[in-house]
């Protein structure tokens, strides 16, 4: 992708090698160049090889050491190899103390989720002349993910006070809005951010997100993920939470379809398969269910929920899975939950230790344990012939689970197909991030972060003297 920041490096490192004029320093020239070219293009590992010889034998300046130094942690920053990229950028930091160096190196510690250090590297930054729009939208974006939400606003606003055009800061503010309970505004910015650039997948994310669990509005939910999957067919965050909203308004042969979709492109990966296996034992399908849900305990034998949904689909088909459910526990972390529901299933624990255990956590934690138990233990109830403390169990399942999850999902249409009315649900979570707080650099099609029309990275041209 052509950025603002990849023009920027390249205009500073021609205009530095081409203040080296002395014939000493042609090869390195000619090599710095041309990684240039390479690092624009995409082809970052013959960009690294020719800044490699530049630095190695190019004889170049101090200065123009450390832009190419900069130039090659960036590189490696873009493949996702975040140690040697920080070690280019501590070493061109130390030949010269540069606002786009303390900026690029901020990126890989952000990578490296150290956001306070990425923080401390944009103040820098600013302290050494980077008073840019993307060095305060990229210092918000740290205090975002750091949990400073006053502080993250303020050097969001701050930056489009700089640049009112900017999309990251407008997406990142948004995001700032929204864990601060301010959905109407963080929608705003999130639309304000796509009109900037449409191919931002995140905001996209984001906006789905306020519409869906803020807003209830599923169906303009849909919409974004529809739209970033356009702009990205093997996104699987948008793919995975389509088929969960799909779900949640009961387009089931869409969903089934997404999940379909996301197993061919990752047939090694498990979730897809235990997510279709859960989808279908909502559904009453439990054969299907239990082949997908054997599958993914195949591709990943100690996860224990999967272990343990595997052994709710087999009841339902009236299998006596006793030998497998041990041979399957044995894989599994028993210091962990589910562990007390897997002892359960194996006769070494009884109902009552499997419910103090899951009351003995905190907060969200709790929630998770609570409705688990609720739901496995129901289940077992109902399958051991004891209907009343089976359907009682699952109505406790639906008030403790998230109304979304697919355990309440799957409560809910059990009373109702036993005529039982289903309680009033749990509420929905409250925001959290995705897993990665930027998308991963070697993701082709990922929303990283354009250049502000301001950026930093201009101030590349006045180091270089």
């Amino acid at each position: 992708m052509r950025t603002a920041l990849r023009n920027a490096m390249a205009a500073a490192l021609s205009l530095a090698l081409a203040a080296a004029a002395a014939p000493a320093r042609a090869d390195g020239v000619t090599d710095g160049n041309q990684g240039r070219q390479a690092l624009l293009a995409g082809h970052l590992d013959e960009a690294i090889q020719l800044f490699t010889h530049a630095i190695t034998f190019g004889a170049l300046t101090a200065k123009n050491q450390a832009i190419s130094l900069n130039l090659r942690g960036y590189a490696y920053l873009q493949k996702g190899q975040t140690e040697v990229a920080l070690d280019d950028l501590n070493e061109s930091l130390r030949l010269a103390e540069t606002p786009d160096a303390y900026f690029t190196r901020s990126k890989i510690f952000i990578a490296q989720f150290r956001f306070d250090d990425a923080i401390d590297d944009l103040t820098k930054a600013v302290a050494a002349g980077g008073n840019a729009a993307d060095v305060y939208a990229l210092r918000g974006h740290a205090q975002l993910y750091a949990g400073r939400l006053d502080l993250a606003l303020k050097d969001e606003d701050q930056s489009l006070r700089l640049t009112n055009n900017y999309g990251f800061a407008y997406r990142t503010r948004g995001h700032v809005f929204m864990n601060m309970g301010q959905d109407d505004k963080a929608i705003a910015d999130e639309t304000r951010a796509i009109a900037l650039d449409p191919t931002d997948i995140e905001a996209h994310w984001l906006r789905a997100y306020a519409y869906r669990y803020r807003k209830k509005d599923l169906a303009k939910a849909v919409a974004d993920y529809t739209a970033a999957l356009a702009i990205d067919p093997e996104d699987s965050n948008a793919r995975t939470s389509r088929a969960d909203a799909y779900e949640e308004m009961g387009r089931y042969a869409e969903a089934a379809a997404d999940y379909d979709t996301w197993i061919g492109q990752n047939p090694k990966g498990p979730f897809g398969y235990w997510a279709r296996g859960r989808m279908n034992l909502v559904l009453g399908k439990t054969a299907a269910a239990a082949g997908d849900l054997a599958k993914a305990v195949s591709l990943k034998p100690n996860d224990a929920n999967a272990v343990l949904w595997l052994h709710l689909a087999r009841a339902k088909t009236g299998a006596d899975d006793a030998a497998e459910v041990r041979a399957n526990a044995a894989k599994t972390n028993r210091a962990l939950w589910p562990a007390p529901l897997i002892d359960y299933l194996t006769d070494k624990a009884d109902a009552a230790a499997v419910l103090a255990k899951a009351d003995e956590a905190q907060g969200k934690a709790r929630t998770t344990q609570v409705c688990d138990a609720d739901l496995f233990l129901g289940e077992d109830d109902l399958a051991k012939s004891r209907k009343a403390s089976g359907l009682e169990r699952l109505q406790a399942a639906v008030r403790a689970c998230d109304a979304t999850s697919r355990e309440a999902r799957l409560a809910r249409a059990e009373l109702q197909r036993a005529g039982v009315a289903a309680p009033r649900p749990a509420a929905p979570p409250a925001l959290a991030p995705r897993t990665v707080p930027m998308p991963a650099p070697t993701t082709a099609k990922a929303s990283r972060p354009k250049a502000a029309p301001d950026s930093i990275d201009t101030l590349l041209r006045g180091s270089l003297k």
